[in-house]
């Protein structure tokens, strides 16, 4: 049996190539081929040739995988063998496996966002406002520093330092929610983002109606808000109501009153103000 193995050189705090060549002892005597993924340049052509794909990564590649193929039809085994340092989406599905495993069932019909208008696909979620800040921030330790990113730390500081809350308007399948002083809008398609923070535990990513969750999380004071952040880890925040409030629905549009970071499983994008979400019955 023939294997095909993208990874994200990029992943695991730029070892992805290395932690990728595990698999040569997963998959002793087996043929295995690697490939940078993002010096892949035809997704239909590698699908079309290849009956078992693996995919090497974290949230981020597996969200430039999804965008890439969307839209061909395949017949391909996707598997995953999670090598990145965020693992949400791992987190939700993976049940602490330490071996590749099928993917297909979860990057089908995906919920589709439109931001800036351009529209993408997503595996675990998106979100403005002080998730979209810590991402940015994440972002720029990086482009300095060879160490993994502690998005806690990020986010503390922000509470305490630079991130300011927003107003927001919230709209789902129609009915429309006016927020003051949010902290962040996220729409979630799994349980988990920001590096293992659960912060949609009821959320079922395979649930068949294709219903997403939207947390909402507002500003208390300083103290409240850092003593009750530590809770979302666990997500044992769902019934501290003055801190958060759910809404469930396949048609979402959140606007803030002024531009902030967005990201996407992760992926940032700069000077956001409203995003649209529609994901459909599975």
């Amino acid at each position: 049996m023939k294997y095909l193995v993208l990874f994200n050189p990029y992943s695991g705090n730029k070892k992805g190539e290395e932690f990728a060549h595990k698999l040569d002892e997963i998959y002793y005597g087996k043929t295995i081929i690697y490939q940078s993924m993002p010096e892949v340049t035809d997704f239909k052509k590698i699908l079309r040739e290849y009956e078992n794909i693996i995919i090497c990564g974290g949230d981020g590649t597996l969200n430039y995988f999804v965008n890439h193929i969307r839209g061909i039809k395949h017949k391909s085994n996707i598997y995953y063998f999670s090598t990145g340092t965020g693992n949400d989406f791992h987190n939700d599905v993976g049940n602490n496996n330490v071996v590749p495993y099928l993917i297909n069932k979860y990057i089908e019909n995906l919920p589709i966002a439109r931001i800036n208008d351009k529209d993408y696909v997503f595996l675990n979620g998106i979100g403005m406002g002080l998730d979209g800040y810590c991402c940015a921030e994440g972002e720029k330790y990086k482009l300095i520093h060879n160490k993994p990113v502690n998005y806690t730390k990020i986010a503390l500081k922000g509470l305490l330092y630079d991130y300011k809350p927003k107003n927001a308007k919230v709209i789902v399948d129609g009915q429309e929610y006016n927020f003051k002083n949010v902290l962040m809008v996220s729409t979630m398609k799994g349980r988990y983002y920001g590096g293992g923070m659960m912060i949609t535990p009821m959320q079922n990513r395979l649930n068949k109606e294709g219903n997403l969750t939207v947390a909402i999380l507002n500003k208390l004071t300083t103290f409240q808000t850092i003593v009750n952040f530590s809770s979302i880890f666990k997500g044992k925040h769902v019934n501290k109501t003055k801190l958060v409030k759910f809404l469930t629905g396949n048609k979402v549009e959140v606007e803030f009153d002024e531009k902030v970071s967005c990201q996407i499983d992760g992926d940032v994008i700069l000077d956001v103000k409203k995003y649209e979400v529609e994901s459909k019955k599975i």
